[in-house]
């Protein structure tokens, strides 16, 4: 999957973008030289085009499972909530009504552990999570609830993760999706389980690609 280049990876793109329109108009009596070709006038006129919207990137440069409004640190659990509902949630930008947001793992954090201590991670809005570039990225859960939970018409990649420790009182152990769409791509999921069925993963009328 190819992801646009940004200029900050906390950075939304939301602009109006004009373009320029000459329009020719005849010419009566002299004008200065230059001015008109051919009897006529040529006159630059500005018009604004729509609202151009890209998508949302987000650079994870935490592992600490914290929503601290005041630590510029950008975590995987902030970065969800403002992608999820599209709106600004401490360090994280607005995520994208329309695009596919990205949510990115720093290379320094290849190899390390995010330890869950708190509820499993909602995935509410069409996203792509994926490890650092060159490893990837354990998330556990210490067996005491899911990882996470894909909902209903959402898009969700998951990619460059090590998927573990997931056991929630019901049903799929790492990963629940519920009437939505996951990819999985060049991840592992291992030593989940779940109190009903679906240890790694379970999906209700859904379509899961591995």
């Amino acid at each position: 999957m190819e992801s646009s280049q940004m200029s900050s990876p906390r950075s939304v793109l939301n602009f109006s973008p004009f373009r320029f329109r000459s329009s020719r108009v005849a010419s009566r009596g002299s004008s200065k030289a230059g001015s008109a070709t051919n009897g006529f006038v040529h006159r630059l006129r500005i018009e604004p085009l729509e609202p151009r919207r890209m998508l949302t990137t987000y650079l994870i440069d935490s592992l600490a499972d914290v929503a601290n409004p005041d630590d510029d640190m950008l975590t995987l659990r902030e970065a969800l909530q403002a992608a999820n509902y599209n709106v600004a949630y401490n360090e994280a930008p607005a995520g994208s009504a329309t695009e596919l947001d990205e949510i990115v793992f720093a290379p320094s954090l290849a190899g390390g552990t995010l330890a869950m201590t708190s509820g499993q991670f909602d995935v509410y809005g069409s996203t792509l999570i994926r490890g650092p570039e060159g490893g990837s990225v354990t998330i556990d859960a210490a067996g005491a609830r899911r990882v996470f939970s894909v909902g209903t018409n959402v898009e969700a990649v998951i990619s460059g993760l090590i998927i573990t420790g997931g056991r929630p009182t019901s049903f799929g152990g790492a990963i629940r999706c519920s009437g939505g769409e996951l990819t999985l791509v060049n991840s592992v999921i291992t030593g989940n389980s779940a109190a009903t069925y679906g240890g790694a993963i379970s999906a209700k009328n859904s379509t899961v690609t591995i």
